[in-house]
């Protein structure tokens, strides 16, 4: 059995009740596939690089660098949040994508942002709405709206802490500077915005979005995926292609890096969450998979797809029958163990 598994299995089997919500998430895009909640791609922790303790029983979410531990690499992120200003307060929106696997139908209740302006305090969020629409491909190079507008508000009544977005605490943002200490002016609510109605089946789906605040405060800025010790998720800018609206331009969302002029941009992602039920074809059997162990079919074998095929475990989804004897239990365990061994 994978050493990397073994110490997590008795600890995984003990979240039926975390699983059973996590089975509305239908992607997680911090793993690029079903998720829980708490998939969120902020890497929030409690400590910063630096060593500064949180301190008012939140955590942060800090730009990260190049590598871990000390001395950080050469560089670090120096994005904290993307515009996708609306109304009133600009016209950006960002856009990024999500897969519903073969065989399946998504019908999708909403899409959970993670966002904050600056300035704005704790509490009940400075966010007055979201507008977004779904194409059935790339925004600004050929896709086509198949749901909503940028019109409606689409804003679910409520909001929910995240984390405190900072700067890098370890990278300075100029040659010879001095690094950023964590402040609290960044706090990050997680924005559920609902899409009633929206139906999707197998394919690759974008969605286009844009929030709406307060004038009191800059922003609204949306917080990228945040990769723990890393720049980006991925060198293929075919996983991290998230994209920005500028009035009328789309250009890729990257990344500069800091120091300044010490690059290299890197293409990112956005934090997102797609929320609702999936009916069809169980997770490893669609065209992207290459084994039945490939539980969220990106054409890679790892530990996302242990996580996920745990998710479906401790709900007891049919699909997690994967021996076939009308039950999910331990010997099922044992199987996909075996195919995740056996690799792609």
């Amino acid at each position: 059995m994978n050493a990397r598994i073994v110490g997590t299995i008795s600890a995984a089997l003990l979240c039926s009740a975390a699983g059973m919500a996590s089975a509305q998430v239908l992607w997680a895009n911090a793993l690029r596939g079903p998720g829980t909640p708490a998939d969120t791609g902020l890497n929030e922790v409690a400590t910063t690089r630096s060593g500064a303790a949180h301190g008012l029983g939140g955590v942060w979410s800090e730009c990260q660098p190049l590598s871990c531990p000390a001395p950080w690499g050469s560089n670090a992120n120096t994005v904290a949040g993307f515009g996708w200003q609306g109304g009133s307060e600009g016209n950006n929106a960002v856009a990024d994508d999500f897969v519903v696997p073969a065989g399946q139908t998504w019908t999708i209740d909403g899409i959970d942002f993670f966002a904050y302006e600056t300035g704005a305090p704790a509490g009940p969020t400075s966010y007055t709405g979201i507008v977004i629409q779904v194409y059935n491909g790339v925004p600004g190079a050929g896709g086509t709206v198949v749901w909503g507008d940028l019109t409606t508000n689409r804003l679910a009544a409520g909001s929910s802490y995240a984390a405190h977005r900072v700067f890098s605490t370890v990278v300075a943002p100029t040659s010879g500077g001095t690094p950023t200490p964590p402040g609290f002016t960044r706090v990050v609510n997680r924005l559920r915005a609902n899409t009633p109605g929206l139906s999707l089946g197998e394919g690759t789906y974008w969605f286009e979005a844009q929030g709406m605040g307060s004038a009191s405060f800059s922003g609204p800025w949306i917080a990228p995926l945040t990769r723990d010790c890393a720049r980006q998720y991925h060198a293929d800018p075919a996983l991290n292609n998230a994209r920005q609206r500028q009035t009328a331009t789309w250009v890729n969302i990257v990344d500069a890096g800091q120091p300044a002029g010490t690059g290299p941009s890197v293409p990112m992602e956005v934090a997102f969450q797609v929320y609702g039920t999936a009916t069809g074809g169980c997770p490893g059997t669609g065209a992207g998979a290459c084994s039945r162990a490939d539980w969220n079919e990106d054409g890679v074998i790892d530990f996302n797809d242990f996580l996920a095929f745990l998710n479906d475990f401790n709900n007891q989804d049919p699909c997690a029958d994967l021996n076939g004897d009308g039950v999910v239990d331990f010997n099922d365990l044992l199987e996909f163990l075996n195919l995740y061994n056996a690799g792609c």
